[in-house]
């Protein structure tokens, strides 16, 4: 019997994790779906080949990247200008582009993990290299990350002040190849046709749950931390501006100056309350600041008008 085979189960199984890695995200949302979302892969990754692994890492790829940013072809349409013929290629190539990555991942394990206790510690290293890697490859395409599905869990993401968001992922793709040990050890399955002995399995667990706490301890002294330095803190008032314009008008050159002036009047209007900073958003000045002289020199005024420290945001 050839086990290398490409089968329906087994493309079943790595287009399940494509959408549950989906689901994990906004606007799902169910971000405890990421701690095994990849596991139905990794399962169906089993004695096959570098070839066939890749094959199935791309299929999860493009079963998650289409599903996440479908988005993008209606954004391309309304906001791009372009047809909406034109944009689905365009998302489907970008899904596909993306999708290299799980590929690439899913055939690695084929070929670095020759025996079950590599699958203890080679999942986590691969997936978060690979997503170094995208966050500059080709000037970079950090978005989605499966370490940002944990926005929510505070306690989860404060050790980002030390490994950035990639120590989350880790920590994610550490607990999907702990449950795949363990799953293979009670299913009595093998991984490259040896069987996974009990004690790694169990020590496998036992290395995430450590791991695991020593990240919730530490997010839990952190938040702590910072509370107490928030309560023995002196306060400022800040003002966040938020213009509302449409993102039809944003960035028609015939809107350019009222939307300007609406962002200066609101920040005089917010004056009265006496802020010490007002915040405006991302891409509140429709054009290159200090390029447009006439536009500058009006926010340049606005900001002088209100007699407060004024930020535009750049996150």
């Amino acid at each position: 019997m050839n086990r290398d085979k490409l089968d329906r189960l087994k493309f079943f199984l790595a287009a399940s994790s494509g959408l549950l890695l989906t689901l994990s995200f906004p606007k799902a949302g169910i971000s405890w779906l990421a701690w095994f979302a990849v596991v139905p892969l990794l399962v169906a990754l089993r004695n096959l080949s570098s070839k066939n692994g890749f094959i199935l890492g791309l299929c999860t790829g493009l079963v998650h990247y289409i599903t996440l940013a479908y988005w993008l072809a209606y954004t391309m349409t309304t906001y791009g200008n372009l047809p909406f013929y034109v944009s689905v290629p365009v998302l489907l190539l970008f899904s596909a582009y993306l999708a290299i990555y799980p590929a690439i991942f899913s055939m690695a394990l084929t070929c670095l993990c020759p025996r079950p206790l590599f699958l203890a510690f080679m999942p986590p290293l691969v997936w978060v290299s690979l997503e170094y890697i995208r966050s500059f490859l080709f000037t970079g395409f950090p978005w989605e990350l499966v370490g940002y599905t944990q926005f929510k869990v505070l306690k989860i993401i404060q050790i980002s002040d030390i490994s950035g968001v990639y120590g989350v992922s880790f920590c994610i793709v550490l607990a999907n190849a702990s449950i795949l040990l363990a799953y293979l050890y009670l299913a009595k399955k093998d991984w490259q046709k040896t069987s996974v002995q009990a004690k790694l399995a169990a020590g496998s667990m036992a290395t995430f749950a450590f791991i695991f706490g020593l990240v919730w301890f530490y997010g839990d002294h952190r938040i702590r931390s910072i509370q107490e330095r928030i309560a023995n803190s002196p306060s400022v008032k800040i003002t966040v501006v938020q213009g509302n314009i449409d993102q039809a008008q944003k960035w028609d050159p015939a809107y350019q100056r009222s939307s300007t002036l609406k962002y200066i009047d609101l920040s005089r209007t917010a004056k009265k309350h006496g802020p010490d900073l007002i915040v405006w958003p991302e891409t509140a000045t429709p054009f290159y600041f200090m390029q447009n002289a006439q536009l500058s020199e009006l926010v340049l005024k606005g900001i002088h008008e209100t007699g407060v420290r004024q930020s535009i945001s750049r996150i």
